[in-house]
């Protein structure tokens, strides 16, 4: 969208184990910004992921919601101006929760904040893994018209599956993270993902010296390193950056 200024993808993760989260986290490389009893705010080394922590019983447990922060609410654009061929619908005010709220064509909504002033916890120094990048994966029937919402949001496309099953996009600068859109039947839902740019057999082996073991499977595209997701029995997956692009389309 013309004049839409820079967001930063910025999925929140809402779980029952948030320490177990914040060792899973600093194992892969991320950072932490701000941390407030269960609630904290990691940067990676593009992407930024906030864990609220949440009781066994809460509907919410286990669950992540889409989200994007941008440094200057005054340069979004008037709920209007939102393209109607994305299908998104705004709502505008702290009675929402968010800056602005988006919902997408499938029911998704999709929450815009203000950046963070990226206070640092102090008991974590150093930078996050420039090779780590947070990826939330948009799962719904609707791909093509979730991918083109995200365009409208400023992000570009990165990579298509020809099947039309997926599709992956970029932020308009290097730190501002990736975000995905994965065919699936049933309600839209977001899973938490991870992208590792660099050797994922270092990775493991970081991993291993924090105490958390975890397997590598060879995918046909890439390889993924496996980790146990702490609320379910699930699994959060680490992947290689996609080497096999056959099917797939660039841009």
């Amino acid at each position: 969208m013309s004049g839409m200024n820079e967001l930063t993808v910025r999925p929140v993760r809402f779980t029952a184990h948030p320490d177990v989260f914040h060792g899973l986290l600093e194992a892969l490389g991320a950072v932490t910004l701000a941390r407030h009893g269960s609630t904290a705010l990691y940067r990676t080394g593009s992407g930024l992921l906030e864990i609220r922590g949440t009781d066994e019983v809460d509907p919410l447990t286990g669950l992540t919601a889409m989200g994007f922060v941008t440094a200057n609410l005054a340069q979004l654009p008037a709920p209007s101006r939102f393209l109607d061929k994305a299908r998104l619908t705004a709502d505008v005010g702290p009675a929402k929760g968010a800056a602005l709220e988006l919902t997408a064509g499938d029911g998704l909504t999709i929450a815009i904040d203000l950046a963070p002033s990226g206070d640092r916890d102090p008991a974590r120094s150093g930078d996050a893994d420039p090779e780590l990048s947070v990826v939330p994966i948009w799962m719904t029937t609707q791909v093509s018209a979730a991918a083109e919402a995200l365009q409208t949001l400023g992000f570009a496309r990165r990579l298509s599956a020809d099947s039309g099953v997926w599709v992956d996009l970029v932020g308009r600068g290097a730190a501002n993270g990736l975000v995905a859109v994965h065919y699936e039947d049933g309600d839209p839902d977001v899973i938490l993902a991870f992208e590792y740019a660099g050797d994922l057999g270092e990775l493991q082996s970081r991993m291993r010296s924090h105490g958390i073991v975890t397997p590598i499977v060879d995918e046909n595209y890439a390889r993924t390193l496996r980790l146990l997701d702490p609320d379910n029995e699930a699994e959060i997956w680490v992947n290689e950056v996609m080497t096999d692009t056959y099917g797939y389309q660039r841009g």
